[in-house]
C-alpha cells in the first residue's frame, strides 16, 4: 500500500539563483522502530524575473511615425529586465486588423538583458500600396518570456503608425480665352483632379496680373473665397472644374498683352510631382467702347402743376477708346401740352427728340442736368414716361450700344396761388409809425399747402404777422380747394418804420413747405424826415454862430465894395494904357508916308 507525502520547502529572499539545498527525508515504522528508509532531497533556488516589454515614449517622433504608402518604417520594441539577476528573453509580437500591412520580426527574437538594463528589437512596418491617408497601422502586442524562469515581462500594445497624406494634385486647362475684355469680366476654365491617398483641399492662385486687374474664383457658378475640397479617388469626388475670373479694368489699352499664370497647390504640405499643378497662357486686350448712363434714383415720380423738376445725369465713355459717337436725347411716350424736358451740359440746352452729341475719351465722364417742367394747365392724373437713351459705338456685331433710363412721371396734383398785398408804398411814413397790412391768398390747388410769409431785407423795421412764427417767418396752411370754389385766407401784419432806416427795398416772400418760393414782391418805403434850421452858417468853410452873422454879413459886404471898386480902379488903368499905345501908333505910320508922296510929285508932268 502506498501514500502520498507532500512535502513544502521555504526559500530564503536572501538566496541567490541556483543556490542548492540538501535534505533528507527519512521514515520510520510505528509499529517497528527499527525498520526504517531514508532519501535525500536536493533543492536549488530558481530565477525570479522582473520585466516589461513596449515601445519606449522617448523613441516615438512627435505625431507619431508616418508612413507612405508601399513604404516602411521600423519600430524600435524594447525590453526592460527589472529583476536583480540577468535574464535571458524570447521576443514575439501578436498583430490584430493587418488589412494588407506587413510585421517583420528581427531573424535573432532571442535578448540576453543584463538586472536593471533593457535591450531593443527593431519591428519592419510596411504600409500596402493602396493605404490612404490617416490609415493607422495594426495594433502591436509584444510578447516577452524568460527563458530561465518562464515569466512573461508585462506588455504595453502600440498603435503610433500611421499613413501620411500623399499630395498628387493634377491642373488641366479646359476653356481659355485669348481676349479679355476692358471693364468687363473673362472666365477661364479649369479642371482640377486629386490623385493622392486622401481627401485635399486645393488652392487656387494666379500670378502676372498688372496693377488693378483683380480676379476670383467661380465653383458652379458660385463665388468660392475658400479652397476646393476633393476626395480621394474611390470616392468617386476628385476631380472638379472651376472658373478663374479676371476682371480688366476700363482704363487698359487696347492691344495690350499680358503673360498669365494659374496655379494650384494643397492648402497643408507639397505636392509629389509640381510639374502639372500650373498653367501659363498669353492674353490680349480688346478694343472697347461702351457707354454707361448713370441710374435714376427714383424710376416713378408724383409731380404737381406748375412744378420744375431738376435731375442729374452722367455720362461715362466706360471703354478703352476714344467714342465719338456718344449722344444722348430724352423723349416722352406722350406729347401733351404744358409739359417741356430738356438736357443740358452747361453750355448747349435740348429739347425734347432733340440728340445731344457727348463725345468722350475713354475713362470719362461729363455731368448732365434733365429739366422737366409741368404746365399750370396740365390735368391731374396724366402720366407720362420720359426714356434718357445713351448711345454710343458698335458693338463685335457692328449695332449701336444703347443704354436707356426710364422716369414715369404722374401728375398727382394742382397748384394754383394768387396773392396781393395791400401795403401802400406811394405815401411817405414817419419815423416811428405803424402801419397795418394785408396778404390775401387764393388757392385753387387740390392739396393742402403749408405757406411761409416772410418780409426780406428790413433788418431795420419791424414786422409781426397775426399767425404763428417759425424760423423768421408766418405759417398759413391753406386746405386743398374744391373744383368750384377756392380758399381765400391771409396774414394780418403790421409794419413800424425805423428812426433812419437805408434807402433799399423790402423784399415780401412766399415759400411753400418744401422751401420753394411760390411769390415775392419788392417795397420801398419812403420816410417823411423834417428838416430843422441849423443854429450855425458855414462860410468860407468856417462854422459861424448865428449871434456873430450880421457882424460877419457887413465885413463881407466891405470886402465885396473893397473888390469892387479895385477891379474899377484897375480896368480904368488899362483902358488909359492902351488908348495911349494906339495914338502913339498912329503918329509912326504919318512920319514914314510923308517922303514917298514928294518923289511921286517930283515926277509929275
Amino acid at each position: 500500500m502506498n501514500a502520498t507525502v507532500l512535502l513544502a520547502a521555504s526559500i530564503p529572499a536572501s538566496a541567490l539563483p541556483g543556490q542548492q539545498a540538501v535534505i533528507d527525508l527519512i521514515a520510520t515504522s510505528q509499529a517497528d522502530s527499527s525498520v526504517t528508509d531514508s532519501i535525500r532531497l536536493n533543492l536549488t533556488a530558481s530565477m525570479v524575473s522582473d520585466a516589461s516589454v513596449g515601445v519606449d515614449a522617448r523613441d516615438i517622433p512627435v505625431g507619431g511615425w508616418l508612413v507612405d504608402p508601399g513604404e516602411s518604417v521600423e519600430v524600435p520594441f524594447t525590453v526592460w529586465n527589472n529583476a536583480s539577476s540577468q535574464d535571458t528573453f524570447a521576443f514575439s509580437l501578436e498583430e490584430s486588423g493587418m488589412r494588407g500591412w506587413n510585421i517583420s520580426l528581427p531573424m535573432m527574437t532571442t535578448l540576453v538583458v543584463r538586472s536593471g538594463e533593457s535591450g531593443q528589437l527593431m519591428v519592419t512596418v510596411t504600409a500596402p500600396l493602396n493605404a490612404q491617408a490617416g490609415d493607422p497601422a495594426p495594433i502591436l502586442l509584444p510578447t516577452a518570456i524568460s527563458q530561465i524562469s518562464g515569466y512573461e515581462a508585462a506588455s504595453t500594445s502600440f498603435s503610433g503608425v500611421r499613413v501620411v497624406m500623399n499630395h498628387d494634385l493634377m491642373l488641366t486647362p479646359i476653356d481659355i480665352p485669348t481676349e479679355v475684355e476692358p471693364s468687363g469680366n473673362t472666365a477661364f476654365r479649369f479642371e482640377v483632379e486629386n490623385g493622392g491617398n486622401g481627401p485635399d483641399h486645393v488652392v487656387v492662385s494666379v500670378s502676372g496680373l498688372p496693377l488693378g486687374w483683380s480676379w476670383w474664383v467661380l465653383l458652379e457658378g458660385v463665388n468660392l473665397s475658400g479652397p476646393i475640397s476633393l476626395s480621394p479617388e474611390y470616392e468617386g469626388l476628385h476631380v472638379s472644374q472651376f472658373d478663374v475670373v479676371i476682371q480688366v479694368p476700363g482704363s487698359e489699352d487696347a492691344s495690350q498683352s499680358f503673360e498669365l499664370t494659374v496655379s494650384i497647390a494643397p492648402m497643408e504640405g507639397s505636392d509629389n510631382n509640381q510639374s502639372d499643378n500650373s498653367h501659363t497662357f498669353e492674353i490680349l486686350t480688346k478694343r472697347v467702347v461702351r457707354p454707361w448712363l448713370t441710374e435714376l434714383e427714383e424710376s416713378h415720380l408724383n409731380v404737381r402743376t406748375d412744378s420744375m423738376h431738376v435731375l442729374g445725369l452722367s455720362v461715362r465713355n466706360d471703354g478703352n477708346a476714344y467714342d465719338g459717337e456718344l449722344r444722348i436725347r430724352v423723349t416722352a411716350d406722350i406729347l401733351h401740352p404744358g409739359v417741356h424736358a430738356t438736357i443740358s451740359n452747361g453750355g448747349l440746352t435740348m429739347n425734347l427728340g432733340e440728340w445731344m452729341a457727348t463725345p468722350l475719351p475713354p475713362q470719362r465722364d461729363l455731368s448732365l442736368v434733365a429739366i422737366i417742367a409741368i404746365g399750370r394747365d396740365v390735368p391731374v392724373g396724366t402720366q407720362i414716361a420720359f426714356n434718357f437713351t445713351l448711345e454710343g459705338g458698335v458693338d463685335e456685331a457692328g449695332e449701336p450700344q444703347v443704354v436707356v433710363r426710364t422716369l414715369t412721371v404722374a401728375v398727382a396734383w394742382h397748384r394754383d396761388l394768387a396773392f396781393e398785398h395791400s401795403l401802400d408804398a406811394s405815401e411817405p411814413i414817419s419815423p416811428g409809425q405803424r402801419i397795418l397790412f394785408k396778404v390775401n391768398v387764393t388757392s385753387h390747388s387740390s392739396f393742402t399747402e403749408e405757406l411761409k410769409f416772410k418780409f426780406d431785407d428790413a433788418s431795420l423795421w419791424s414786422v409781426t404777422c397775426s399767425q404763428p412764427e417759425v424760423a423768421g417767418g408766418w405759417i398759413l396752411v391753406i386746405p386743398a380747394a374744391s373744383a368750384e370754389i377756392p380758399r381765400e385766407l391771409r396774414w394780418d401784419c403790421e409794419l413800424t418804420a425805423p428812426d433812419d432806416p437805408p434807402l433799399n427795398p423790402m423784399l415780401m416772400t412766399v415759400h411753400d413747405g418744401d422751401g420753394e418760393q411760390v411769390w415775392g414782391h419788392s417795397v420801398l418805403m419812403v420816410l417823411d424826415i423834417p428838416v430843422e434850421e441849423p443854429d450855425e452858417f458855414v462860410v468860407f468853410g468856417y462854422v459861424i454862430p448865428e449871434a456873430d452873422l450880421p457882424i460877419v454879413a457887413g465885413a463881407v459886404g466891405l470886402l465885396f465894395m473893397i473888390f469892387i471898386i479895385s477891379m474899377v480902379a484897375l480896368i480904368q488903368r488899362r483902358r488909359r494904357r492902351y488908348d495911349d499905345e494906339y495914338y502913339d501908333d498912329e503918329d509912326e505910320d504919318e512920319v514914314e508916308q510923308a517922303p514917298a508922296e514928294q518923289q511921286v510929285q517930283a515926277v509929275a508932268p
